[in-house]
């Protein structure tokens, strides 16, 4: 029995042991249902199939191996199946490792059905492990462009992220030099600087484990129990700290407390809150203009 015939015959079975195998690279495929766990496998193993069947010239086999063969549907599930991966939390190793086990299975369960046929045997592994290696590339790039969309958007936004925290750093220590604070003033000046200095510290820390783990792609969440009431007031009290020409008013209600990563919503309420400060001051601005 070919190659070919022995996939499209046997779907079933090899979709199954790529299940299992995928359930086994937890945590990112812990909470994931049958169909997420077979992502375009079978698209994946059909196109296999039906290049096994295909002519192929010594030069189709040239531009395969290196990498110029015309996009294909298997292409296409591949790299679908690669974005789908990322954005599950997969590894780049895990990623790969889910094509060897594969390859690994459809090989082991076609040997065991196949009689003693050599020259075959030969041409239908040679050309198997060819498409198998293409689909690993057109899995891996698009992989790798969701993972350098994550970098650049997590870079952004510590490099936007920083700016509140140095701004009220900043504003502080001139209005620590004011002869005229009281103990009470310089006091909470103090624990404003300290906050804000734990911020930055944070925001770095983000930095430097995102770029330990930079194949997982995602930012750190560390909740805890805190109050959302608390964390708007700082957020306010901060902006308006070097905004000092605009008054934000704030509004709290009910149970704000909750399990949250503290420094996460704070980063989220001060650019809010400073966006609303700069749209304030536009309008203004604008207003100013036409008048």
């Amino acid at each position: 029995m070919s190659l070919a015939v022995f996939i499209k015959n046997n779907h079933e079975q090899i979709l199954s042991e790529w299940q299992s195998f995928a359930q086994s690279l937890g945590p990112a495929a812990d909470s994931m249902s049958q169909a997420q766990l077979r992502d375009h496998a079978k698209e994946i193993l059909d196109a296999i199939a039906g290049d096994l069947e295909s002519y192929q010239s010594e030069q189709d086999q040239a531009d395969k191996s290196k990498g110029e063969k015309a996009g294909s549907q298997g292409q296409w599930a591949a790299a679908i199946h690669g974005k789908l991966r990322y954005e599950a939390g997969f590894s780049l190793p895990q990623l790969t490792s889910e094509y060897r086990a594969l390859r690994a299975s459809v090989i082991r369960l076609w040997s065991k059905s196949t009689p003693d046929q050599p020259s075959q045997i030969l041409r239908d592994m040679t050309r198997f492990n060819e498409a198998i290696d293409e689909a690993l590339a057109d899995s891996i790039l698009k992989f790798s462009d969701g993972l350098s969309r994550s970098r650049d958007t997590f870079i952004g936004m510590l490099g936007h992220d920083l700016r509140s925290p140095l701004n009220t750093v900043s504003v502080t220590a001139q209005h620590l030099s004011t002869p005229s604070m009281t103990d009470a003033q310089r006091l909470a000046a103090g624990s404003r600087i300290t906050r804000a200095v734990k911020s930055m510290s944070g925001m770095i820390g983000d930095l430097l484990e995102f770029a330990r783990s930079s194949l997982g792609g995602c930012i750190p969440i560390r909740a805890h129990d805190c109050n959302l009431g608390v964390l708007c007031r700082t957020a306010v009290e901060d902006t308006q700290l070097w905004n000092p020409g605009h008054v934000v008013r704030i509004d709290l209600s009910g149970n704000l407390d909750g399990t949250f990563d503290e420094a996460r919503i704070q980063q989220v309420l001060s650019n809010l809150v400073t966006i609303q400060v700069s749209i304030v001051v536009v309008n203004k601005m604008i207003k100013a203009d036409t008048s």
